[in-house]
Order: structure tokens, then sequence, then C-alpha cells
């Protein structure tokens, strides 16, 4: 584990205490949390991952998945789309074959 406060996720600055929507690949519903620390899995990652603590639970989770900062824009506008299409709109690397 290391000490950073802030780091740079797909673009965005995130720092510790800031409030972010995760999107996993699985077929559930968008999580909201709270970033609580960066985390390196001693020394095993070279991007450091943001460890979220969900709203309404107490277990804290490093995250592999999609992590953006919260705007109550980008929650409506997920709401409206199936865990698929949210997965897709929110990733980079996606493209239609």
């Amino acid at each position: 584990m290391n000490n950073l406060q802030e780091h740079g996720i797909d673009g965005s600055l995130m720092k510790v205490g800031d409030r972010v929507i995760v999107r996993d690949n699985h077929d559930e519903p968008f999580l909201i949390g709270h970033i609580i620390r960066f985390d390196d899995l001693e020394g095993k990652s070279r991007t450091p991952l943001p460890v979220v603590k969900y709203e309404g639970e107490d277990e804290e989770y490093v995250c592999f998945a999609i992590v953006k900062p919260y705007s109550d824009e980008l929650a409506a506008t997920l709401s409206a789309l199936s865990p698929k299409e949210q997965y897709n709109s929110l990733s980079l690397y996606h493209k239609r074959v």
C-alpha cells in the first residue's frame, strides 16, 4: 500500500474522499461510494487502484472496475441504461465490430 492522496484515473484526477460511481461488467446496478485510499497491491500493480467504501456498506473494495467522478447527471444517465449499456458507455476502449 502507498500514501497517495490523489491519482489520475481515465483522465480525471481522483482524490481520497471523492464520491464516485463504480461500474463493473456484471449484470448488477452500478454502485456509488467514496474513495478511501489508493492501493498498489504491495507493489504488484503498476497503477494504484482506488479502494472504495460503497454507500450503505461497511466493507472496503479494491476497484478493478470503471471508476468515474460522481455527478447527478451521470447517475441519471446511467440509470436509464441496462448494465451492459452502462459499462459500454463508460468504457474508453469498447468498439463495435
